[in-house]
């Protein structure tokens, strides 16, 4: 469970320390999500009706606890932890993290992605992310015809290649 200063930016909302609410809404045109962080950008796109998102190696479809908790040891075996990664500490916060995480991977995505227009969405996917984001996630994804850009060079961990693809994204809705 990384923290937001795993990605340099410290005004976003932590999902994983703290008192964290799945109901909170962001109030921003765009919003970035990485991983589970995804999750919570696509229900709070959904529930707040404006704005467009882009989701990062995104937990799709879904599928029960235990197959993620795989995946993601899976996933730590092959990548390992990203470098630059803050981790969450402490117990209260691990537990409330592995709750969040249950939370944000629970919900059925199929049902949201039906109501947000594709174009106010775009899926980022490291290519080499085969455990989280991988070829069922894609399959997924272009049942809902939501623009797809698949990053050489990167896997699930959020790197430099990933930022400068969102960062080249988000100047051009500019």
């Amino acid at each position: 469970m990384n923290t937001l200063g795993t990605y340099g930016n410290p005004s976003g909302l932590e999902i994983w320390s703290g008192e964290f609410d799945l109901d909170a809404d962001i109030d921003s045109e765009y919003v970035v999500g990485h991983s589970m962080g995804a999750n919570f950008a696509l229900i709070n796109r959904a529930r707040k009706g404006t704005g467009k998102v882009i989701l990062v190696n995104p937990m799709f479809p879904k599928r029960n606890p235990f197959s993620w908790y795989a995946r993601l040891k899976l996933f730590h075996l092959k990548e390992g932890r990203n470098k630059k990664s803050e981790h969450v500490r402490g117990w209260k916060n691990s537990f409330r993290g592995i709750s969040n995480a249950v939370a944000l991977t629970s919900f059925d995505p199929k049902i949201l992605l039906k109501k947000i227009p594709a174009e106010d969405i775009v899926i980022i996917r490291g290519k080499g992310d085969e455990f989280i984001c991988n070829r069922k996630t894609i399959d997924f994804i272009r049942g809902f015809g939501i623009e797809l850009i698949e990053v050489d060079g990167s896997g699930h961990n959020w790197d430099d290649n990933i930022q400068k693809t969102v960062d080249k994204l988000l100047e051009s809705w500019i």
